[in-house]
């Protein structure tokens, strides 16, 4: 996905020093939190984050805990991380403790690159003194850990689609699900998860053209539970990347509730992309803005700090 937010001039110690006087004395001036937060690529802000720590004698996210709270509080607190680190918290959010948020493993490892898994596995043995893979094969099982693990060597294809190869793997994963008794999970994933995302895109449209089915249709009928939820991720992700964005925070918000920690996620994750394609596909997909949702299950500073984020603030 291209770019959509730009490096701006930055003094780093300006804006810290603007964000030690938001939180200095009595009450807190959230309006300027965020207008320095939320506005900036995330290696600006762990920069910023550096230079409160080196001018106060304080971390940033701890001056942030004694004055914010809620979900304000835990969206300016990811935002002090740049984005591999910030996938790492969340990855190890995502296993510690009693059960495991396989969402989490799903919307985080389906959509990353090559390189933006490597930086992510660095930073979480630099955070945590884990091992990512060891982590995830002790909190998954059966053909679930087979496609994470897969993903985590960062090892896909990359470069232009292989014209030569997009007919043999169609046919190839049809022959692996519909077209035979039972499902040959193990050729499913080395297709889905070793070729390159534009490849998986370029396959998923050859299926669709000799079956008259979607490939993704073909995965739900074949698969089932986290699994099949992964590969989907991943085929969605890989034929139109804004709208499977936009999906994750369509379901963030839909229904009774708010996946808070699922849209946080989402819009931090991915306000460095191309924001303007999820939000347009996000209005075609679903018929009011993205903003218009946040705005009807969010509110305050959280609402703002999200609102800015996405740009429409």
């Amino acid at each position: 996905m291209a770019m959509s937010r730009a490096d701006q001039p930055l003094n780093a110690q300006t804006e810290a020093g603007r964000l030690y006087k938001a939180m200095k004395g009595l009450g807190t001036d959230e309006k300027t939190i965020i207008d320095v937060m939320a506005r900036r690529p995330s290696h600006q802000r762990a920069e910023i984050a550096r230079a409160f720590k080196t001018a106060y004698g304080k971390e940033l996210v701890d001056a942030f805990k004694s004055e914010l709270s809620g979900s304000f509080y835990k969206t300016c607190k990811s935002l002090c991380y740049v984005l591999c680190e910030f996938d790492a918290i969340c990855l190890r959010e995502a296993m510690e403790g009693v059960g495991t948020d396989e969402e989490a493993l799903i919307d985080i490892l389906t959509t990353r690159s090559n390189y933006q898994i490597r930086a992510i596995k660095e930073a979480f043995e630099r955070l945590f003194h884990r091992n990512l893979e060891s982590d995830v094969r002790s909190e998954t099982s059966g053909d679930f850990r087979k496609v994470l693990v897969s993903l985590l060597t960062a090892g896909r294809e990359e470069g232009p689609v292989r014209p030569e190869a997009v007919a043999a793997d169609a046919e190839t994963l049809y022959r692996a699900g519909e077209g035979r008794l039972g499902t040959d999970e193990d050729t499913l994933n080395r297709l889905l998860c070793s070729r390159s995302p534009a490849h998986v895109a370029a396959v998923a449209d050859a299926y669709k053209k000799k079956r008259h089915r979607g490939l993704q249709d073909a995965i739900a009928a074949e698969t089932s539970g986290d699994y099949r939820n992964a590969l989907l991720s991943v085929v969605s992700f890989a034929e139109d990347p804004a709208r499977h964005v936009a999906g994750m925070l369509y379901r963030s918000m839909k229904g009774a509730g708010t996946n808070d920690r699922r849209l946080q996620r989402t819009i931090i994750g991915f306000c460095e992309s191309d924001m303007p394609a999820v939000k347009a596909a996000f209005q075609r997909q679903y018929g009011e803005s993205l903003a218009v949702m946040i705005r009807g299950d969010t509110s305050g500073d959280y609402e703002r700090v999200l609102l800015t984020l996405i740009g429409d603030a």
